[in-house]
């Protein structure tokens, strides 16, 4: 499936990271990587009208970001 995924920054930014193909949503709660960094996926969205769904990712918890 086309997913959209979204960080979602402590500050409440949000920065878009592009277009996935993914095989499967990801629970909230479950850890995704994606380009070498950890993520927890938080929530998601969709479909929308063509068909494509959004995923917010959140820094995995005690993670430091530079």
């Amino acid at each position: 499936m086309d997913v959209e995924i979204i960080y979602r920054q402590p500050d409440g930014r949000q920065t878009e990271l592009g277009m996935r193909k993914l095989t499967h949503m990801p629970p909230a709660g479950e850890p995704f990587e994606m380009d070498n960094r950890q993520y927890v996926a938080k929530s998601f969205a969709g479909p929308d009208a063509q068909g494509r769904y959004r995923l917010f990712l959140e820094d995995e918890p005690g993670a430091t970001r530079h």
